[in-house]
Order: structure tokens, then sequence, then C-alpha cells
């Protein structure tokens, strides 16, 4: 599987693609440190975004429609339903509350199976 991964010069971004690169069945075709090379991500078919809150949360929407299988966000940025909680837990308001009702909670001891149809897992 080709994967695009964003954030790759942190630290959770760095650990992610050491531990891509053990697995055989994953080709790293881009990294970023950012989101703004959005745009040159031929081949990768799934990203993962290991960057803060709120540059996920603009990210997201910039990069889910060109991924066939998705986008995997490590940060808080859509993981609560609630668009009110953001401010309430985060200090700052969600912009594109629309994508939270489609977001899955991506924790796989309760929601293997939903995991697997849904294009943005928090």
């Amino acid at each position: 599987m080709n994967v695009a991964v964003f954030g790759s010069t942190g630290y959770l971004g760095s650990e992610l693609i050491k531990i891509l690169s053990y697995r055989e069945d994953v080709e790293i075709v881009y990294t970023a440190s950012s989101q703004k090379e959005a745009g040159r991500l031929e081949g990768a078919k799934i990203a993962f975004l290991a960057l803060p809150h709120q540059q996920s949360m603009e990210t997201v929407p910039k990069v889910l429609p060109l991924m066939e299988l998705g986008v995997i966000d490590l940060s808080g940025a859509y993981r609560l339903k609630n668009p009110s909680d953001y401010l309430s837990f985060y200090g700052w308001e969600h912009r594109y509350t629309s994508l939270l009702k489609e977001a899955i909670y991506g924790l796989p001891e309760t929601k293997r199976a939903v995991i697997h149809k849904a294009k943005l897992v928090a």
C-alpha cells in the first residue's frame, strides 16, 4: 500500500515512519513536514497526519478528497463529535463540522469493523 505521511519531521511522524518502514506491504511514497505541499500526492492511497491539532483540522479537507482509502489523523482534530467540545477542551473552534460527522474515533478494540469502512479515522 502506498502511503503519504504529513508531519514527518516531528516526533510522532518520525516514529510512524519507523513503524511503517518495517512493514513489507507498505511503501511510503510521500512525506512532508506540513500540509503546504499537499498538491503532489501521486500514488498515495492513504495519508497519515502527524500534525498539530489545528494544522490537521485544516489539512484533512484538502487531502481527504485525494486519497482513495482515506486519512488517518493522529491528532485530536477529528476525535470529538460535538463541535462545541473543541472550544471547551482545546480552546479553539472547529471549522469543518461536517467532517466531524463522518470521522470515526479509531479505537480498534471497539470499532474494528467501522474503521475498515471509514474514510476519515481519528
